[in-house]
């Protein structure tokens, strides 16, 4: 079976690897990677702002836009600190615009840091989903190689986590691009959980949006989770296209030992474990 290799929650038990809100980390710790939150808003005014022209803080209700600058610069300043703290190493999270979890908020951002960055985005619908990824693809690889080339010149590496393949593409991280900027991405591949990048809410939502890739019950996986075999169709794309520069996050629910196995036959040798 693959092998544990790292965990979130929890304290390092090694040879496994921590990987801990950097917000909890005072010093430094061997066996501990940092990880930190992306798309943090320093203040509400940060928010992203919808297609319709609602403003809000997404995921946690603590996200603003990616592009905005006061968001960037707050990101940098966690970046500085993870390295004066003495780490080589972090994990950069939920580096995207919001995803179908986020409901109203999924059809954003149309501030004014995105419009001048994307024109196109004075050109969309509200549910063209292509041309909503292609745009937010755009802007995420801007932001991605500012914070990338700043923690290069500080001696830090990056590592990413990332939405499963679908949902990834839709909240404008293409996985290409991201291999560019970090050493290798970790997949967020969560069967049954209650938030952002829980591919039973995720799907859930999506399918509420008129786009239902698998054919799944909406209500019935929301609460149940995902079937094993999307799981494991969520890996096979995703080994396609990271290959040994990925490497799943599972979330410890019951079907574990299934979800393990799964991304196994799809050629996983390693895997990461979130324990909520």
């Amino acid at each position: 079976m693959a092998k544990i290799v790292g965990r979130y929650g929890g304290k390092p038990t090694p040879p496994e690897i921590a990987y801990i809100d950097e917000k909890a980390i005072a010093t430094y710790e061997p066996y501990v990677v940092p990880v930190i939150w992306a798309p943090e808003a320093p203040t509400p005014e940060a928010a992203v702002v919808t297609i319709d022209g609602t403003r809000g803080l997404f995921a946690f209700n603590n996200s603003g836009c990616p592009r905005n600058p006061a968001v960037v610069q707050h990101l940098k300043k966690k970046i500085e600190r993870v390295r004066r703290l003495g780490y080589s190493l972090a994990v950069l999270d939920e580096l995207n615009y919001p995803t179908p979890h986020d409901g109203e908020l999924f059809y954003s951002c149309f501030c004014q840091y995105c419009l001048t960055h994307s024109p196109r985005l004075k050109m969309l619908k509200k549910g063209d989903l292509q041309g909503l990824a292609e745009v937010r693809k755009d802007l995420v690889r801007s932001v991605l190689r500012e914070v990338a080339q700043y923690a290069e010149g500080l001696g830090l590496r990056l590592e990413a986590a990332v939405h499963a393949p679908t949902i990834a593409h839709l909240a404008g991280q293409d996985y290409h691009t991201f291999l560019r900027h970090v050493d290798r991405l970790q997949v967020m591949l969560y069967r049954k959980c209650p938030g952002p990048a829980c591919l039973n809410r995720e799907l859930a939502m999506l399918a509420r949006f008129g786009y239902n890739p698998y054919g799944i019950d909406p209500d019935a996986v929301e609460k149940a989770g995902v079937p094993i075999r999307v799981l494991k169709q969520e890996a096979q794309k995703a080994r396609e296209l990271a290959g040994e520069r990925a490497i799943p996050i599972l979330w410890a629910d019951e079907k574990l030992p299934e979800a393990i196995r799964a991304v196994e036959e799809v050629g996983f040798e390693e895997v990461i474990i979130f324990t909520p």
